[in-house]
């Protein structure tokens, strides 16, 4: 009776509130769909009749494919996956201590989830390389992707670009042509909402490049309550939805049948502070309420291992403990950040 309440009111703020869509193609296309479009306030609200038969196309579990045939990505279903840490600025050790992240660090903890083998996807931008100049920064991580594990990889998550040379680089890979890739997907995005019920246009351009070519979108709303959304568990519930729905049925739009995963990322704040706070019990609940609603609307859900100490320490043990707990209590299907989160996400640790 909970989840079916906090649908009704993630479908009214669909309605009546929409989302401000920051690309004048993404609005189009949501236009020509059938939903409401402003195009002074780039407001776009959904219909629930047109977003239920949207997220019909989407499938309720898909394989992405790795070059090891072995390591095929299964998501959905009975499986829960595990992924590394993702986009941390920095990168620390026990030798070298906290520094900026460069391409030599992000090629060893490729190296290192290789050889690990247990963990499902090698991630995307596990930790930024700032010694590369950003114009062709996306390229030298996706050949070190292709070069150090042949398990499944994302592309970076913001820039039509950035999606397209994955896409021409993922092709290369697999010996099959761009076309090719749609009925065989082998990528996966994690890209966020600038929330609160805001896309921009460059997140908008790399989602709609993905769903172009039938390529995994995994949508994560950054729903902190407190800070981008309600204070109150089920408020910041329902917004996570709501925009997550929302990309999911421009993903069905673009592309019936382009897999889709429910991102959930709803913490809470320091009040005092205001920063992120990960690993807490209101954490918990959001991961564990986020499975149910995706169960219920048919769609793989996406959570994490997060914790916000600046050390491998007892807090950081006890709080990644806490978060991969209700991670894979509520059966989420991927697990991101599941090894070398730390700092609230701004280092990865090879520890």
């Amino acid at each position: 009776e909970q989840v079916e309440r906090i649908l009704v009111a993630a479908f009214r703020v669909l309605e009546e509130a929409g989302l401000e869509i920051r690309s004048p193609a993404a609005r189009a296309v949501y236009r020509q769909a059938g939903a409401l479009v402003d195009e002074e306030t780039q407001m776009v609200r959904l219909g629930r009749d047109l977003v239920e038969a949207l997220l019909a196309h989407a499938p309720e579990r898909f394989v992405l494919h790795a070059r090891n045939p072995d390591r095929h990505l299964h998501v959905g279903g009975n499986i829960v996956n595990f992924g590394p840490v993702n986009g941390a600025p920095n990168i620390t050790d026990c030798e070298r201590g906290r520094r900026y992240g460069d391409l030599e660090a992000f090629r060893n903890i490729l190296k290192l989830t290789h050889r690990l083998g247990i963990l499902h996807w090698q991630g995307g931008v596990v930790v930024e390389p700032v010694d590369v100049p950003v114009p062709i920064r996306h390229l030298a991580m996706y050949q070190a992707h292709i070069e150090h594990a042949d398990i499944v990889w994302a592309a970076r998550g913001i820039g039509g670009v950035q999606a397209e040379d994955a896409i021409a680089l993922s092709a290369i890979e697999h010996g099959c042509s761009i076309e090719a890739l749609a009925s065989r997907p082998t990528l996966m995005t994690v890209t966020n909402v600038n929330s609160p019920r805001r896309v921009d246009e460059e997140i908008l351009d790399n989602i709609m490049v993905m769903a172009r070519h039938g390529q995994c979108v995994a949508i994560t709303p950054f729903t902190l309550m407190g800070a981008m959304a309600p204070v109150t568990l089920a408020g910041a519930l329902v917004q996570q939805t709501a925009e997550t729905l929302c990309i999911v049925a421009l993903c069905q739009m673009i592309r019936p049948g382009t897999p889709c995963v429910m991102g959930s990322f709803t913490s809470n704040v320091d009040m005092r502070t205001g920063s992120p706070a990960f690993g807490t019990p209101e954490y918990v609940n959001a991961v564990l309420a986020s499975a149910q609603i995706g169960r219920r609307l048919k769609i793989p859900v996406r959570t994490s291992a997060v914790n916000a100490s600046p050390v491998v320490d007892a807090q950081s043990t006890y709080e990644t403990a806490f978060s991969l707990q209700a991670a894979i209590l509520s059966h989420s299907h991927l697990i991101n950040h599941a090894a070398g989160w730390l700092e609230g996400g701004l280092s990865a640790s090879m520890e």
